[in-house]
């Protein structure tokens, strides 16, 4: 809880975690939508922004809850 807002410029599908701390519910309580050319997800601590085209396929294998 309490991360904030975070922005990731450089996110690559199928290489990269997102590592998520202090959120309940797991990937699916996530909210993942588009924000103009960017991905947003929001959890309960804050939001994540992937720049750009990053993350259009993001699964639960993309994050890490701990």
């Amino acid at each position: 809880p309490g991360s904030g807002d975070d922005l990731v410029g450089d996110f690559m599908d199928g290489t990269d975690t997102l590592q998520i701390e202090g959120h309940s519910g797991g990937f699916g309580s996530l909210v993942i939508e588009d924000d103009g050319s960017d991905r947003l997800i929001i959890h309960d601590g804050g939001t994540i922004r992937l720049d750009g085209e990053a993350g259009l396929g993001l699964t639960s294998d993309d994050f890490m809850f701990v």
